[in-house]
């Protein structure tokens, strides 16, 4: 153990380094998003506006960018390294499970996340009011062997949570996993 960070109330659920190495940010069940300097270990922000468990962070390719995922069904945006809040991604209808920001230049403000809902959404980070396209895997039919169409209904069943995501290198394509155990 290098350093010792303490100032959450309850569990760390997530913790990720910027784009720099200078930052650790970190997420807790305590409903708080914290910026420490790696440094000094001191916190330098303490972001509020949650109202659940924080279940993911990312830090936008440029390291401009903070975002927070969380059980509320909500997505922060704040300004990275002082922590002012930009925006609230809503649209989800259930926890939100990740999140990550395409690496694709010109597109780094582009946010990809996955949810207990059964869908995947891609937003524009910088504004609220920018729609999220919506993704919703076809699901396979067990009698028909199938597929039913797709929708954007909330998941009452619970095997079609999507739990990951992530683009590939260059931003171009994503793939997600899911508890009904398929990678897509």
């Amino acid at each position: 153990i290098i350093k010792k960070f303490r100032g959450h109330r309850n569990a760390v659920y997530c913790a990720i380094f910027d784009r720099t190495g200078e930052y650790i940010i970190t997420g807790s069940d305590d409903r708080l998003v914290k910026i420490w300097s790696t440094a000094t270990g001191f916190c330098l922000c303490s972001c509020r506006g949650h109202d659940g468990d924080i279940t993911d962070l990312a830090v936008s390719a440029g390291n401009t960018l903070l975002a927070s995922a969380s059980n509320d069904f909500f997505i922060r945006i704040w300004r990275f390294p002082d922590g002012i809040p930009i925006s609230v991604l809503c649209g989800h209808t259930s926890a939100v499970t990740a999140i990550v920001f395409s690496p694709r230049p010109g597109c780094e403000h582009h946010l990809l996340s996955s949810s207990d809902d059964g869908t995947c959404r891609i937003w524009d980070a910088r504004d609220s009011l920018v729609n999220a396209r919506v993704y919703t895997p076809k699901q396979e039919t067990a009698q028909l062997g199938t597929k039913a169409p797709a929708s954007v209904q909330p998941n009452v069943q619970g095997k079609d949570r999507i739990l990951c995501c992530s683009f590939n290198a260059s931003g171009t394509i994503f793939v997600t996993g899911s508890a009904d155990k398929l990678a897509r």
